[in-house]
């Protein structure tokens, strides 16, 4: 149970010792992390909605949002990447968004970037999620609903306890597909340093430059990630 957290702070821990180890990536690093923690913060949030609806709906219903939560799996990085720089700019629903704060488009910011890692991730996250509450079984919510908790309130406060290492399980693996994104985080967010330049895009821009040091570092410490995620 407690693996999944271990993992992620091994991943944290890890992530600071490799920023120093990587000459001239500190803001590179700084920037990829800062995007994995958002996007495993908001994902959750959003999962958990997901699988509260998964868990109370009919199942033709579950299934056009298991069809959607899937899309990632299915279509190419770049073609989903099109996609949403396209929702996000400003002739889509990030130009209004933005607009709130001054801005004119979500595409090629860091929160445009944080919102396409989301959902580029969201079958990593669900579905461990997903599990979780299946191998629970319905006895546990019965038995809140003869104590007289509605479904609502039996679902947040009997059924997400239970499924914690489902969350945690899904917070790993979505963290570290987070880390090698590259196809939709190119479309959507581009390569702006110190912005949304992330480590995968950063790999291709040394090795286009023949900097294979600063490449073999960087792919490295990115292989060192996956690798304790997938120990665990």
């Amino acid at each position: 149970m407690h693996a999944p957290l271990q993992t992620v702070m091994l991943l944290t821990s890890s992530s600071k010792q490799f920023r120093l180890r990587a000459p001239g990536s500190q803001v590179v690093a700084r920037d990829q992390f800062a995007s994995c923690e958002s996007m495993t913060s908001r994902s959750s949030r959003l999962d958990c909605v997901v699988c509260h609806f998964y868990y109370g709906q009919a199942i033709e219903s579950t299934a056009t949002v298991a069809a959607v939560v899937a899309m990632p799996l299915v279509l190419p990085p770049t073609v989903l990447g099109f996609y949403l720089l396209v929702a996000l700019g400003p002739e889509g629903i990030g130009g209004p968004i933005a607009g709130l704060w001054g801005g004119r488009t979500l595409a090629f910011t860091f929160q445009g970037l944080v919102i396409g890692s989301v959902f580029y991730s969201l079958p990593f996250v669900v579905q461990p999620i997903r599990n979780a509450f299946q191998a629970m079984g319905d006895r546990p919510l019965e038995a809140a609903a003869t104590l007289r908790a509605s479904p609502r309130r039996a679902f947040w406060t009997v059924a997400v306890p239970l499924a914690r290492p489902g969350f945690l399980t899904g917070a790993v693996l979505g963290f570290a597909h987070t880390v090698g994104e590259f196809g939709v985080v190119l479309m959507i967010g581009g390569n702006i340093p110190g912005t949304t330049k992330v480590l995968s895009v950063a790999i291709y821009d040394y090795v286009e430059t023949s900097r294979w040091r600063e490449a073999s570092i960087l792919a490295g410490g990115m292989r060192g990630l996956h690798l304790s995620s997938s120990s665990r």
